[in-house]
C-alpha cells in the first residue's frame, strides 16, 4: 500500500507541520528542512549546490524545467540564508513560499509514487541527469476518467 511507506510517512509528518504554519517565515524555514533532510551526505560543502540539483533532477521533467528549478531554487535558497543568517524572523516578501511549496508537494508526490527511500533519495539525484526523471517512475495518469 503506498501510505504505508515509511519515507512517505515520515515525510508527511513533516509536510504537516509546514503546512500548518501560520507564520510564513517558519513555514518556509520548515519546507527548506523537508529538502535538505534528503540530502544524505557525509561531505557538507556544496549544500547549495545538492539541493539545487536533486529538486532539478527529481522534479524536472525536462532539461529546460531542470534548469528553470536548478535557477530558482538556488534564488529561493538565498532568501532562505538571508533569513536565517541575518537572525530576522519574519518575512516582508515571500515571493518564493508558493514556489518552495509546490517543490516540496512535487517531491512528496514522487516519493510517494517512486521506489525511493530516504536512504537512495539522494544518491538517484546524483546518479540521474536532467530530464531523467522518467526513469524513476511509469507514466501514470492520475485523473478521474482514467479510471472509467
Amino acid at each position: 500500500m503506498l501510505s504505508r511507506k515509511p519515507f512517505f510517512i515520515d515525510f508527511l509528518s513533516l509536510y504537516k507541520r509546514a503546512y500548518f504554519e501560520q507564520r510564513d517565515y517558519f513555514k518556509f524555514i520548515l519546507l527548506f528542512m523537508i529538502v535538505e533532510s534528503m540530502i544524505k551526505d557525509d561531505e557538507t560543502t556544496g549544500v547549495v549546490y545538492k539541493i539545487r540539483r536533486l529538486c532539478a533532477v527529481l522534479i524536472g521533467r525536462t532539461v529546460a524545467d531542470c534548469e528553470v528549478i536548478y535557477n530558482n531554487t538556488n534564488a529561493a535558497y538565498k532568501k532562505r540564508s538571508m533569513f536565517v543568517h541575518n537572525a530576522k524572523n519574519q518575512i516582508n516578501d515571500a515571493s518564493y513560499l508558493p514556489y518552495l511549496h509546490s517543490i516540496v508537494c512535487e517531491l512528496g508526490i514522487l516519493i510517494l509514487i517512486s521506489n525511493l527511500t530516504s536512504e537512495n533519495i539522494f544518491k538517484t539525484s546524483t546518479r540521474l541527469g536532467f530530464g531523467d526523471r522518467s526513469k524513476l517512475t511509469t507514466e501514470r495518469n492520475f485523473k478521474f476518467d482514467s479510471y472509467l
